[in-house]
């Protein structure tokens, strides 16, 4: 189903770079679970996923199997440090982690909120 999605130029950077975690199952699997199996739809947010990992984080980070605080940006910190997101201390009924989010003092910087949410 990827190879009929049109401008990958990202997704096929980070097949190159690492494709170890592009082509792991889990991490394919939340992509079809997303898309409730869609296979097209799965491989379109794929495709979207990384592209927009590039717009956000840059060429030289963007393919980073995991994010780390130093690849937040200088502008990111203020959101960052005023805790929008916190990461909850016990995991929900299933064993997985529970991010809250609280955006009665969100920054104006709307991309510094996606890239402390994505780093989260």
């Amino acid at each position: 189903a990827i190879d009929n999605v049109e401008r990958k130029e990202a997704y096929e950077t980070a097949l190159f770079v690492i494709p170890d975690h592009v082509t792991d199952k889990h991490f394919v699997l939340a992509f079809l679970r997303a898309d409730r199996f869609d296979a097209n739809a799965a491989a379109q947010r794929i495709v979207n996923y990384w592209e927009r990992k590039v717009e956000l984080f840059g060429i030289d980070r963007a393919f980073h199997p995991y994010l780390s605080i130093f690849d937040l940006k200088e502008e990111d910190y203020p959101a960052f440090r005023r805790g929008h997101h916190r990461l909850l201390p016990n995991p929900d009924g299933a064993g997985r982690a529970l991010v809250f989010r609280y955006y009665a003092y969100a920054d104006k910087n709307v991309d510094s909120l996606i890239r402390v949410a994505w780093y989260m």
